[in-house]
């Protein structure tokens, strides 16, 4: 689907030793593309977290921990089996960054997939790169989004989840590069607007036809910054256990914008 050129990149099969020896040199590829795939890499836990803690650049928290997070040493790691839908694909609905209920975000997330025995094909993630959606909007929306009230956040929605007011526009801590700080459907305005309604028609629309999709094999390992990008999945296709793998997000920082004039 039409995206940045950058987003994205498949970086085939390097060694856990080969991506320690040069961390430096895919730190900057995670910065850049946003998105790293490394094929067949098979981690072991240890090796995912140090793989983590190589490659992430930013402002380095050592006192926060989100409430809930059970390793305290900045990452958290979980098994997931996640369930399929009963009779819809549900990408567009599904898109989403992870933890933006949380004043401070995880700063990069991976996925090891450990097993995967649906058919080629199925299962697939979908990432979509909020920096180019920032730049391709319509001047109306960036005028708007810059000037906009906070955007509340919500996992599991309310009553269920909690919701958190984070900046519409967020600027990336390395880069300096400025985002739409959208991270799925759970996202309302601070105060109701007919400007937001416009923007998520809008918003809906860039996803479905700008987003990179990643076809996963077994022993796959994919990083991404959860700073600037979405991720999804179809929940048709593929049963539970055919689609198991460890997820590892890694710091936390609290977004903020800065205006680039």
């Amino acid at each position: 689907m039409p995206q940045s050129n950058n987003f994205g990149r498949d970086l085939g099969r390097i060694t856990v030793k080969e991506l320690s020896e040069d961390s430096d040199y895919y730190a900057d590829l995670l910065i850049r593309h946003k998105v790293l795939h490394f094929r067949g890499m098979s981690p072991s836990v240890k090796e995912h977290e140090a793989i983590l803690k190589a490659l992430f650049r930013g402002e380095f928290d050592s006192a926060y921990v989100p409430q809930g997070a059970k390793n305290l040493d900045h990452t958290e790691l979980l098994e997931m089996q996640l369930h399929q839908g009963v009779d819809t694909d549900t990408v567009l609905e599904n898109w989403h960054s992870d933890w933006p209920c949380w004043e401070k975000p995880p700063s990069i997330t991976s996925m090891y997939m450990h097993t995967f025995t649906a058919e080629k094909g199925q299962g697939n993630t979908y990432f979509a790169d909020l920096e180019h959606a920032y730049q391709v909007c319509p001047i109306e929306i960036r005028e708007y989004l810059d000037k906009a009230p906070l955007f509340l956040h919500a996992t599991g929605g309310p009553p269920d989840g909690d919701w958190q007011p984070h900046p519409a526009l967020r600027t990336h801590p390395v880069s300096g590069n400025t985002c739409i700080y959208y991270t799925g459907s759970r996202t309302e305005p601070a105060e109701p607007d007919s400007l937001f309604e416009y923007f998520m028609k809008w918003i809906f629309s860039y996803l479905q036809d700008n987003h990179h999709e990643y076809e996963w094999e077994q022993g796959d390992l994919t990083i991404w910054d959860n700073r600037n990008t979405l991720h999804s999945f179809p929940m048709t296709g593929w049963k539970p256990e055919q689609r198991v793998f460890n997820k590892l997000e890694y710091q936390y920082e609290k977004p903020f914008y800065r205006s680039p004039t």
